[in-house]
């Protein structure tokens, strides 16, 4: 079994994109803000991390502070950034616009990570 965590502060995002990686055949974490998808990080092991870059209304960059944070204790896991404008720096594997022109754009990010799905 497969372990990922989806972090966003939109419901409706939130809830979209867990419910296309669970038909993928992962455990999901949600969360719903920054800081609890850091700590989910520190606490759990995921092959695959999806996260916002701008949660809780929050200027500071959540989304890359916690894809950092599971690189650095996972070097395996694989990554995607979400946001609504691209980032400069960040060290995810993945970089998806919101809102996503297609449920395929994210299926098709999710699968250029994993070739066992």
């Amino acid at each position: 079994m497969k372990f990922a965590l989806v972090a966003d502060d939109e419901a409706v995002v939130l809830n979209l994109v867990a419910s296309v990686v669970e038909s993928f055949g992962f455990e999901v974490t949600v969360c719903d803000n920054g800081s609890a998808a850091l700590k989910a990080t520190n606490n759990h092991h995921f092959d695959l991390v999806i996260c916002d870059n701008h949660m809780d209304g929050n200027p500071d960059r959540w989304g890359t502070e916690v894809i950092k944070n599971v690189q650095h204790h996972n070097k395996d896991v694989k990554t995607i950034l979400m946001s609504g404008k691209s980032p400069e720096n960040h060290t995810a594997d993945r970089f998806l616009l919101k809102p996503f022109s297609s449920i395929e754009e994210l299926e098709n990010a999710i699968l250029s990570l994993f070739s066992d799905l």
